[in-house]
């Protein structure tokens, strides 16, 4: 059989996984393919199932697109497609499953959830490691690289995504020694469960939060949009009489009540309340992440040493355009030559939030300054975000959209 006719078996090797999930989908909402996810019909059951059934798929994918390199190796047909094709499909299969899940623990968090997506983390590191361990892959990678009539009939978008993926692959240690790619392998599993919990207790700590608020004054300032989601979270709390009127309102930690308590809210130790807390966020008790992040440090340094890198930070540069030194210079020479302009701007908005407290003497602090920096622009320009609300409704807007993708 031919180079070419064995690509275009490997290609339909590779749809037949499509089709088996294409049939699982009617059960699981995570294996559908089609272009919106179905959010509403997804739960924590689905996790595990849908996660095992597309590593199996991917890992078969696998198999025969390390058996075709292999023989394109030997008979010479190697060549970008063959290549980049199958691997993005394999990446982009599991992506796709794994990225819908990934987003509801995020903004839809519960224990059912959490625990089924702990549950396939080792499984999903384990087939990132045996994918990015690839030794046909990375035969065919420095082949493609190293080989000059082949790498002539690639453009300069195809080199440089050549290059960037050797490194990967060259950075997953796959040129290593047994000895150290096992040891690797064990820092990557670690790696995984302190990412996890890092995430969970930020999760914890942000839910732990709450704050039952009773005195509209206490709450002067914020949007009418503001106080009806808060008066949503109290009644959902037991406080069945809450109205966005009269209350009560629960205010809570996630990012919008968050932001618009920093903007709005005339409340100066609210403001300060918010600010230290969210700033604060799982640094201490039970969700304390300090113990993690030192891990996560240490571990990080010796996977870096074991690839030669001096420190973590050359290894996450290695496939970025700047250097490590590049991108540390550009910082300090953005800050050196901002630092005028942002002191100008701050006296402005000192001398502004005076002038408007009648206080000569306020100083501005770090929970001051998004508040009154939202005064400052309503008062120079005429608006404020809760009037622009009206010409912005969800149908239109979402209308729009698609028609800017089109």
């Amino acid at each position: 059989m031919g180079g070419s006719m064995r690509f275009v078996v490997l290609l339909l090797g590779l749809a037949v996984p499509q089709l088996t999930a294409a049939a699982a989908a009617a059960t699981n909402p995570l294996l559908e393919s089609g272009p919106f996810p179905r959010w509403s019909e997804i739960r924590a059951e689905h996790v595990v199932p849908a996660v095992g059934q597309v590593l199996a798929e991917e890992s078969a994918s696998l198999d025969l697109l390390e058996q075709d390199l292999t023989r394109a190796l030997k008979d010479g047909s190697l060549s970008f497609d063959r290549v980049f094709l199958p691997l993005t499909q394999i990446r982009l299969r599991l992506d796709a499953v794994t990225g819908h899940f990934d987003h509801l623990s995020a903004v839809l968090d519960s224990p059912a959830l959490r625990a089924a997506v702990e549950a396939t983390d080792p499984m999903r590191t384990l087939f990132a490691l045996r994918l990015g361990q690839s030794k046909a892959i990375y035969d065919a990678l420095n082949a493609l690289s190293s080989t000059a009539a082949l790498r002539s009939r690639l453009n300069a978008a195809q080199q440089r995504l050549l290059s960037i993926t050797l490194t990967d692959y060259r950075n997953n240690g796959v040129g290593l020694p047994p000895a150290e790619r096992a040891r690797m392998k064990t820092i990557a599993m670690k790696l995984q469960k302190l990412s996890t919990n890092y995430t969970n207790n930020v999760m914890d700590a942000t839910k732990a939060f709450k704050m039952l608020v009773t005195d509209k004054q206490k709450l002067d300032g914020l949007e009418s949009s503001t106080l009806a989601v808060a008066a949503q979270k109290a009644k959902a709390a037991g406080h069945k009489n809450a109205t966005t009127e009269r209350g009560p309102w629960l205010l809570t930690l996630d990012f919008s009540t968050y932001a618009a308590i920093m903007s709005f809210a005339k409340d100066r130790a609210l403001r300060k309340t918010a600010f230290t807390t969210y700033r604060s966020l799982a640094s201490s008790g039970k969700t304390d992440n300090t113990p993690i992040i030192r891990q996560i440090l240490e571990y990080r340094r010796e996977f870096a040493v074991l690839l030669g890198y001096p420190n973590y930070a050359e290894q996450s540069f290695s496939t970025k355009m700047a250097t490590f030194k590049e991108a540390n210079d550009l910082l300090n020479e953005v800050a050196r030559d901002a630092r005028p302009a942002a002191k100008q701007e701050e006296a402005q908005l000192t001398a502004f939030a005076r002038k408007a407290t009648g206080n000569p003497s306020l100083q501005l602090q770090w929970w001051d300054t998004g508040f009154w920096a939202e005064r400052q622009k309503e008062a120079l320009f005429k608006v404020r975000q809760e009037e622009l609300r009206e010409y912005l409704p969800v149908d239109s807007v979402v209308q729009g959209l698609f028609k800017v993708g089109d």
